[in-house]
């Protein structure tokens, strides 16, 4: 018995190590991010040709609003297109975006199902018929809603040599739900914490599944959109890093994205996040690690812990089950550590929510109106480190989407 505790205390000091190394790591990147993103220096005046590209499967109720908010684009509007790929649809989302003046790709292919393959079939239709085209390309959902200003704000990240940007994401149902909410402030972390953060470090960003853009001579390069996880943004953020390239974040590029509004919707959609970037650790790991050893590349260091960020979660539940069982064998000891876990958990607690309260502070939202989400964060933090343990083990890899039903025009969006 005695060897057996020894075994799972030493397992345990190992996974704190890990733990604790991936934390530290993640909160010194962070700091950086107190600072205020800087706006580009363009070195060009250029005004770039876009291609602007929606993957929808069913969505009638919502791309109207998507389409008109980028027909109202204060960019010259000879300079670019909206192209609708409507993917296996049953409803009139084709029809709907013919109405609002949007190019439509009808695409019909049950065997090959996500955004993924959606996106590859079109660019090689449109390197097909003209591949100087286009200088870049922008990728949105359908459920999304953009500010007047992004093609001018991303017009301006390419003449400042950008290749590929994630503009800013918005919520455009923050107080809805504490779910909703709890979605807004991820999103406003991660784009203060993680993407601001890198931006003023000199390393690259990520694309974040939607609104954003890259040059097209990455499509031409590589002779299409090449991506086979379920997070096809992260994959192919880390081939781009890899590869030697940078995202950066165009803070000013603003859009607005539908949070999903139950529990089990956030954790059907999260579950499949955690198994995407899980089999990112497959498809980028060995060109990530070839950047770094054979180019020196800093950036595919970052990208290859970013890759273990999840397992290093799955980990570290690992490590409170191990510690649960541990002190199961000591009645006594585990009754004097009550105190202090109790503690710890209403310490932790009110340190998640005033992290939520200081971004919002930070990105100037409103803090009253979001108090439910405030209360209910660390709850949709800590249920998502069960999902990332989950994924470890069950790995679903069909793609499921989420329903999206807030129809809001940019103007309403700005008025409330």
């Amino acid at each position: 018995m005695y060897a057996f505790i020894l075994t799972l205390k030493i397992i345990s000091v190992i996974i704190t190590f890990i733990t604790t190394g991936f934390m530290l790591y993640q909160f010194a990147i962070a700091l950086f991010g107190l600072k205020k993103a800087a706006r580009p220096r363009p070195i060009s005046d250029k005004k770039h040709r876009f291609a602007i590209v929606i993957s929808a499967r069913n969505e009638q109720s919502v791309i109207g609003y998507l389409i008109d908010s980028l027909m109202a684009q204060d960019y010259p509007k000879e300079l670019f297109d909206v192209i609708v790929i409507a993917d296996n649809c049953t409803d009139n989302t084709a029809q709907v975006s013919r109405e609002h003046r949007a190019i439509v790709y009808e695409r019909f292919n049950t065997a090959l199902v996500g955004k993924g393959f959606a996106l590859n079939w079109l660019f090689q239709q449109l390197l097909e018929q003209d591949p100087d085209h286009y200088d870049a390309i922008c990728v949105f959902d359908a459920d999304n809603v953009v500010d007047t200003h992004y093609l001018s704000e991303m017009n301006l990240q390419l003449c400042a040599g950008a290749q590929l940007a994630q503009g800013y994401r918005d919520s455009k149902n923050p107080t809805d739900t504490a779910i909703s909410g709890c979605y807004s402030l991820y999103w406003w972390t991660l784009t203060r914490f993680f993407h601001v953060a890198r931006n003023n470090m000199g390393l690259s960003a990520m694309v974040s599944g939607t609104g954003f853009m890259f040059r097209t001579d990455i499509i031409r390069e590589s002779n299409g959109w090449h991506t086979n996880s379920l997070c096809e943004d992260c994959e192919f953020s880390l081939q781009n890093i890899a590869a030697g390239r940078k995202v950066v974040l165009a803070y000013d590029a603003v859009f607005y994205d539908e949070q999903p509004v139950s529990f089990s919707q956030s954790v059907r959609q999260r579950h499949r996040w955690s198994v995407g970037n899980l089999q990112c650790i497959r498809y980028c790991f060995t060109d990530l690690l070839k950047g770094l050893v054979q180019k020196g590349n800093g950036n595919a260091l970052d990208g290859l812990l970013f890759l273990f960020f999840i397992p290093s979660v799955s980990v570290g539940v690992l490590g409170m089950l191990v510690n649960a069982l541990i002190y199961s064998t000591d009645l006594a000891a585990f009754l004097h550590i009550i105190p202090l876990l109790v503690l710890g958990g209403i310490a932790l607690w009110l340190a998640v929510m005033g992290q939520a309260i200081l971004v919002l502070w930070m990105e100037k939202k409103p803090i009253k109106p979001m108090w439910k989400a405030i209360l209910y964060y660390p709850v949709f933090l800590l249920s998502w480190m069960a999902i990332n343990f989950v994924g470890l083990y069950y790995q679903s890899k069909v793609w499921k989407p989420i329903d999206h039903t807030k129809e809001m025009g940019i103007e309403q969006i700005k008025q409330r």
